[in-house]
């Protein structure tokens, strides 16, 4: 879904955003890397096994799914600003992001990316808006591609 820049969601979005900043700040930072976080994000909405290690911080939480065994190091934003379309207005764009089982997330995934199980995600590698990573591969470049 797309918000209107400076519209009553947007700013309801943005205070959160701010909200969370704060809160990566003076808490995140020491729990990282722990069940706490696990819990934290799984209350705020977002689909994260149990088994799942997060070691970095993720945005959006009712948009992101992180299956079993998956290593998350990179952080996690489900969110676009959009240039002026047709109406001339910027925007802000959410899509949800999927990590399969048993992934390692080192890079960067845009809004809207599907990784399959087993993958990996090198360090300093960019997944584009809404890409697929197949079962079983390494994405490595920017934009990534399967090695």
């Amino acid at each position: 879904f797309t918000l209107p820049f400076l519209s009553t969601y947007y700013l309801r979005w943005w205070f959160i955003d701010r909200l969370m900043d704060a809160w990566e700040l003076l808490v995140g930072q020491f729990i990282l890397d722990t069940k706490f976080v696990l819990l934290f994000y799984k209350l705020l909405g977002a689909k994260i096994n149990w088994t799942a290690n997060i070691n970095a911080f993720v945005r959006e939480f009712d948009l992101v799914s992180i299956g079993g065994g998956s290593s998350i190091k990179h952080q996690i934003r489900c969110r676009k600003f959009v240039h002026p379309g047709a109406d001339g207005k910027p925007s802000l764009r959410f899509r949800s992001i999927s990590v399969g089982d048993n992934c390692t997330i080192k890079g960067m995934l845009g809004p809207g990316v599907c990784v399959g199980n087993g993958s990996e995600i090198t360090k300093l590698s960019s997944v584009i808006e809404g890409a697929q990573v197949p079962v079983g591969s390494i994405a490595n470049g920017s934009p990534a591609c399967n090695v």
